[in-house]
């Protein structure tokens, strides 16, 4: 019985510094991921972009205005910068002296192609869009809507402040605008779909 005893002891001195261990690496795992995570939430660009139009046509004329924030990240040696974002567009459209407001609202995915080495400050930005829009623009209630998508594409000018800081200016084509011109809300600028944006990224 007492080498029994004894056996137990031991094996039980053994399993405890077993389990103190295994213990522990389950606490520190978490820890690491989180520290992964941080990691990767530090090394994003955060920032965002005003921009807006006026335009005529005929008997109307509109105005419009956005505010899109955005998170992205610089890969292939600062060259690309692709990332999210989420666009606030209101709109004023006046036909024959009448007032009709819209909102618009939706998310948006971009990328920044830059050569950052010959040409720092300038770049060819694309993107996509999703907007909620009013299905019936011209009625003064504003109940029914639609998404649509917008594909924009165009020029930009960076000023670098750090080598992740920036602020931005860009000339955008809205390029399928003829399939969605009954509801988009960018009005016409020389008769063309352009869009100006100015921004900042940190």
């Amino acid at each position: 019985m007492l080498h029994f005893s004894f056996k137990r002891h031991i094996l039980f001195l053994i399993f405890i510094p077993i389990s103190i261990f295994s213990n522990a690496q389950e606490i520190e795992r978490p820890a690491r991921r989180e520290s992964k995570f941080l990691s990767f939430v530090k090394s994003l660009n955060y920032g965002g972009s005003i921009g807006g139009g006026i335009g005529s046509i005929g008997n109307s004329s509109s105005f419009s205005g956005e505010i899109s924030p955005l998170v992205g990240k610089y890969i292939a040696d600062g060259n690309l910068f692709p990332g999210i974002g989420f666009t606030y567009l209101f709109a004023r459209e006046s036909i024959n002296g009448t007032n009709f407001d819209y909102s618009y609202y939706g998310p948006r995915i971009f990328a920044d192609l830059m050569a950052k080495e010959k040409l720092p400050n300038y770049y060819i930005h694309a993107e996509a869009e999703a907007l909620n829009v009013p299905a019936f623009p011209g009625s003064l209630v504003d109940l029914d809507r639609i998404w649509i998508t917008n594909f924009l594409a165009g020029v930009g000018s960076n000023g670098w402040s750090s080598e992740r800081r920036r602020t931005y200016f860009m000339l955008l084509y809205v390029l399928n605008y003829e399939n969605n011109k009954y509801v988009s809300p960018y009005p016409l600028i020389f008769n063309l779909p352009l869009v100006l944006r100015f921004g900042v990224i940190f």
